[in-house]
């Protein structure tokens, strides 16, 4: 979807329930929201609505409690108020929780495996983003893999080794490699968002904001990862409806996302 004259462009994968925001060069250092600044800084990506920023530490993520307690703080930041909605009625309340909750791989779940188990399984599961000699060996040189590893390990151990829950963040990893300029000889993800396809994924050459998201959330505790525009990873798993971007100079547009 183009919204009007923007040339801004949402595309929603429905396999993966993941969604890209691409906004062209025109937006640099006006943008705001949980898709951060677009000024080319990740470090102030977690920036709140009044302004001021948050820290989270850049090795830990999502394990680190400190880290998941900025990015909560940010995204409930990013709650849009009542009168403002688009996807939601105004006369409905939503409160966000007062705190993260706690990684699904170290929380006992009766129907899943012990955490123990259930992380070695999500280890496996997710292991396509890691291997130095596998798919993506080649854009471990040009992009982080242990931050779509993080978020894969989380989807997976929430859903259960089961599940497809690890696909999203293969997804985000090779396209925002893609991005990068690094072919991907072996790609496992096809041109619809399957997993163990052919790698036909689409691309652009505006910058953008990916938000993956587990497909089970209903069942799982409503779990999105968020790459910004400027790359900053950063995981939110708030209840309500978020301004995910928007043009904060003349305000063009706005776009929500709800969790």
């Amino acid at each position: 979807v183009t919204l009007g004259l923007s040339g801004v462009f949402v595309r929603w994968i429905g396999v993966n329930n993941y969604v890209r925001v691409t906004v062209p060069p025109t937006y640099r250092d006006r943008m705001s929201g949980l898709c951060g600044t677009f000024d080319g800084n990740s470090t102030n990506d977690l920036r709140l609505r009044d302004g001021s920023e948050v820290t989270a530490s850049s090795s830990t993520f999502p394990s680190s409690q400190t880290s998941r307690n900025a990015y909560h703080s940010f995204g409930t930041s990013w709650t849009v108020p009542a009168t403002s909605r688009l996807l939601t009625p105004t006369s409905d309340v939503c409160t966000d929780n007062t705190a993260p909750p706690s990684h699904p791989c170290d929380i006992a779940n009766s129907n899943l495996p012990a955490p123990n188990e259930r992380r070695i399984q999500a280890q496996i599961k997710c292991y396509d983003i890691m291997d130095d000699t596998g798919p993506y060996a080649l854009c471990h040189k040009v992009l982080d893999p242990k931050w779509y590893f993080e978020s894969c390990l989380y989807d997976v151990c929430a859903c259960g080794p089961n599940s497809d829950c690890a696909c999203s963040s293969v997804v985000a990893y090779e396209q925002e490699c893609r991005s990068k300029g690094v072919t991907i000889v072996n790609s496992i993800v096809d041109n619809c968002g399957v997993c163990h396809g052919d790698g036909s994924s689409c691309r652009s050459g505006y910058p953008w904001c990916n938000v993956f998201i587990d497909p089970h959330s209903a069942a799982s505790g409503h779990k999105q990862s968020y790459s910004t525009f400027d790359c900053l990873l950063h995981r939110f798993q708030g209840k309500c409806e978020y301004t995910l971007a928007r043009d904060c100079t003349e305000r063009l547009f706005d776009i929500h996302i709800e969790n």
